[in-house]
């Protein structure tokens, strides 16, 4: 009986130590691309709007929904490598049209009424 128990005991403590390493965090190393991340690819985009919380672009959004359709994006600022750190850093979330090239998106935006903060070609890395 006492093996049994210190055998539980021992199994406990183990648990406890590998759910403790899993749940600790290293504050120094910044916002991480979410998980569930699966690829990327590159593409032009069309920043509309940038915003530290993503309910502010929700009724932009649904106004650039109908005029985009698919080709719409709201996502972490984090989930995009080429958009310059004075127009979102990576706690930021963006809303962009995008397109495969310049004059694609630039047409997109322009049927939004919206004025892009940015339009350039960009690695969207969140895509699942």
């Amino acid at each position: 009986m006492k093996r049994r128990l210190i055998g539980c005991l021992a199994g406990s403590v183990l648990v406890l130590l590998i759910l403790s390493a899993a749940c600790g965090t290293d504050e120094e190393a910044g916002p991480q691309v979410p998980t569930g991340v699966t690829g990327s690819f590159e593409s032009w985009v069309a920043v509309l709007a940038v915003a530290a919380d993503p309910n502010d672009l929700d009724a932009m959004t649904a106004s650039v929904m109908q005029v985009a359709g698919s080709a719409i994006v709201v996502a972490p600022g984090i989930c995009f490598e080429g958009i310059p750190q004075d127009v979102a850093v990576a706690s930021d979330y963006v809303l962009a049209v995008y397109a495969e090239d310049r004059e694609s998106v630039l047409e997109i935006a322009s049927r939004t009424g919206a004025e892009p903060v940015f339009v350039g070609e960009v690695r969207q890395l969140c895509v699942d």
